[in-house]
């Protein structure tokens, strides 16, 4: 599960949670820094896109049992 910094709302994709971090942008609900909230995570970014790239880098993994290695050859 992805926790959004603002409301504390828990996605189950990458997607729900980066569309649920727009809407919040939309709304003019955004406070910055944005901070991460994955696990024990103490990151904070300075715009919402850069925040997503680091948990889809960092967490995604770890949250929605993707498998992000490369196929085997």
């Amino acid at each position: 599960m992805l926790i959004c910094y603002v409301c504390n709302n828990a996605s189950k994709t990458f997607e729900s949670f980066s569309s649920h971090l727009y809407r919040h942008a939309w709304s003019a609900e955004l406070t910055t820094p944005a901070f991460c909230r994955q696990l024990n995570c103490k990151c904070s970014y300075a715009e919402v896109k850069t925040l997503l790239r680091h948990v889809k880098k960092c967490h995604l993994s770890d949250c929605c049992n993707v498998n992000t290695s490369l196929p085997s050859s």
